[in-house]
């Protein structure tokens, strides 16, 4: 039943019900690549050394990148005398540059091909970055000798039970007496594809086409990593798509100042979208915010965000807290002529969860619309304790619109605050009309 709009008959009553399919801190391409200093020569001019660093593990996502680097440092940043200053820079493939300085007393050198630090509480400052903005580097580990110099006891290289291990833009911090135990010689690096719209194909008529699970994963990496709400931007599924359980959805929630949500329109043409896990079992709020997205927006009347004529599949989205087939949290925008087989499952991720749905898991404000859509899911508080507030379409509405929709499903399990459209309905704000259901269980 592809097409724009399509009609259901539900039971003695005529409704029409729109449906259709799509999929999507994101769902980024990752690429770990492992470097190794391999040699070390003075320069044909004497002033300095060659530094040879080889790539023994990983695929960049530039293949046509040289295998080996060479990185020229002036000799004036190594010596016998503690003291100096240095700087190296380290171009690798995609553009990545990786700098690392050491100040006044930070003297750094080199030890069976090995940067030594050879101070005593120092720093040596280091910081990644990609000259195009193609690529985003979520890792540096470099790992080498563990080493008393003193006494001469150097272990096989390399030894990764002795990593120096921080996030991007970080400093090591060398707190050994007298010389620092730790010489590095091994570099890895993961990173991800950065967002950006020019990857998606133009359907000739003011959208991007959505063809592919790698072209979800880069709308999810375009508005999580690159923190896009789409303002204005219509993405359009083209065909049916497969993904899997590397899938993240497109919004979250961390916290208040750590969030990202959609506000564009995604238009999923009547096509399917099956395969989805998500699985998220802890505890905070970040384990929370689960579907096909995870939070859809409201900013004004002209700026809102639009899921429309999506299906859903086979596949199950767990979680702690707003947790829906189509849209974890809805703070605003519209989700209409949506539909989730029988074969979806929304599961409780832990004790006390909440807010789950078919459709959408929590439904906020009165500028948030749940219209003309279908859900057969399967809502589980999966041997769960204390769940509340499961929907067969809504899981909590806070004066949300719930209108023209079905659910055909045959269990809504939650242990308080359960019911075959709307789990809760806070104060009785919400608007409710023309919605219907079948026979159900309201387990728990």
């Amino acid at each position: 039943m592809k097409g724009k709009h399509f009609q259901l008959k539900l039971l003695a009553v005529m409704l029409l019900v729109a449906v259709m399919a799509l999929g999507t801190k994101a769902w980024a391409t990752t690429k770990t690549v492992t470097y190794r200093i391999t040699d070390i020569n003075l320069s044909s001019s004497g002033s300095g050394y060659d530094i040879v660093f080889t790539r023994m593990s990983g695929t960049p996502f530039n293949t046509s990148a040289p295998t080996t680097y060479t990185v020229y440092v002036s000799k004036n940043s190594f010596g016998s005398d503690p003291g100096n200053s240095g700087y190296m820079s380290l171009q690798f493939a995609d553009d990545l540059e990786l700098s690392i300085s050491w100040g006044s007393g930070s003297d750094v050198r080199f030890m069976e091909n090995c940067i030594y630090p050879y101070a005593s509480n120092k720093y040596i400052t280091y910081s990644v970055s990609c000259n195009n903005d193609n690529y985003y580097v979520t890792h540096v580990m470099m790992t080498g000798y563990n080493s008393n110099y003193q006494q001469g006891l150097l272990q096989p290289y390399p030894n990764t039970n002795i990593p120096i291990d921080y996030d991007y833009a970080s400093v090591w911090h060398f707190q050994q007496s007298y010389r620092s135990r730790y010489a590095f010689g091994q570099l890895t690096i993961t990173y991800t594809d950065a967002p950006t719209l020019s990857i998606f194909e133009s359907d000739g008529e003011n959208a991007y086409k959505i063809k592919s699970k790698d072209d979800l994963r880069h709308l999810a990496n375009y508005v999580n990593n690159g923190n896009n709400a789409c303002t204005g931007l219509t993405f359009r599924q083209t065909q049916d798509i497969t993904c899997d359980n590397t899938y993240t959805p497109i919004g979250y929630y961390v916290s208040n100042s750590d969030k990202v949500y959609f506000r564009g329109t995604y238009d999923g043409d009547g096509h399917t979208i099956s395969g989805i896990t998500v699985t998220r079992t802890g505890t905070s709020d970040a384990d929370g915010y689960v579907g096909l997205f995870g939070y859809v927006h409201y900013n004004s009347s002209t700026d809102y965000g639009t899921v429309r004529n999506v299906v859903l599949a086979s596949s199950t989205f767990t979680g702690k807290n707003n947790v829906g087939g189509i849209v974890g949290y809805m703070s605003g925008g519209i989700v209409e002529n949506c539909r989730v087989e029988s074969t979806v499952t929304i599961n409780a991720g832990n004790d006390s969860a909440k807010y789950h749905g078919g459709i959408v898991g929590e439904n906020y404000n009165g500028n948030a619309k749940v219209i003309g859509c279908y859900s057969a899911a399967v809502i589980s508080n999966n041997g769960k304790i204390n769940s509340r507030n499961f929907g067969g379409i809504v899981g909590y509405n806070y004066g949300g619109t719930v209108k023209d929709c079905l659910y055909a499903g045959n269990t809504v399990d939650g242990d308080l605050h359960k019911g075959a459209i709307v789990g809760f309905d806070e104060d009785n704000k919400g608007t409710f009309t023309n919605n219907y259901y079948t026979n159900i269980n309201l387990g728990g």
